[in-house]
């Protein structure tokens, strides 16, 4: 009898684990076969899903249809960005143009102010040359020239006219005309107050006596 019961109990025993062995077999079949349609549907294309789909037929045409309103509107956008990107590059050049010209507009001004103080120094070393007090000459003289090298090292230069030159209406600003003979008309008789200029931009013309023909 014991022999039996023992026969038995090792028959269930194999039934058990062999049942257990096929269940584990099952799962992971089941588990592989999942992760293969995970992946399969992962990588499907949208392309790949129009194979799928019979040709001529109303999904398929709508698809089709679909992919190409997508592609107008990525166009679109694209070309939307590439506008708005020039428009906003031009923005900034163009601040950036305008800030830059309105520090100088506004040092210009400033330096334009200053311009009868040096003429005021010039004027007083040529009364204080002849002095018989050296040192008042040398002191407006010292002055006068710092005032011509700050000027200078922002880049303001003296407008060069001389008696003889040409009348130029881009440089000289004509205070009145007299008779000077043939040679001279249309040219600059006197100099009566010197010109400035900033760059290409003038700051103040040249004040001139231009002479004419009477004849």
């Amino acid at each position: 009898m014991d022999d039996i019961k023992n026969t038995d109990n090792t028959s269930e025993s194999s039934d058990t684990n062999d049942n257990t062995t096929a269940a584990k077999e099952t799962d992971t079949k089941v588990a592989n076969k999942d992760t293969n349609q995970k992946e399969n549907h992962k990588d499907e294309s949208l392309f790949d899903k129009i194979k799928k789909v019979k040709i001529g037929s109303n999904k398929s045409e709508e698809l089709l249809k679909e992919i190409e309103k997508q592609k107008e509107n990525n166009k679109e956008l694209q070309e939307k960005y590439i506008r708005l990107f020039a428009e906003f590059e031009n923005y900034k050049r163009r601040t950036a143009k305008e800030k830059i010209e309105m520090i100088q507009a506004a040092g210009a001004e400033i330096i334009r102010q200053l311009l009868p103080i040096l003429d005021d120094f010039e004027r007083a070393t040529k009364a204080t040359e002849q002095s018989k007090d050296k040192d008042i000459y040398t002191g407006f003289t010292l002055i006068q020239n710092k005032l011509i090298n700050i000027l200078d090292q922002k880049g303001i230069t003296e407008i060069t006219t001389a008696q003889g030159d040409d009348f130029d209406v881009a440089f000289h600003e004509a205070l009145s005309e007299i008779s000077a003979g043939a040679d001279m008309a249309g040219k600059v008789v006197d100099v009566i107050e010197k010109g400035y200029q900033l760059g290409d931009k003038i700051l103040r013309h040249c004040k001139v006596v231009i002479g004419k023909n009477e004849d």
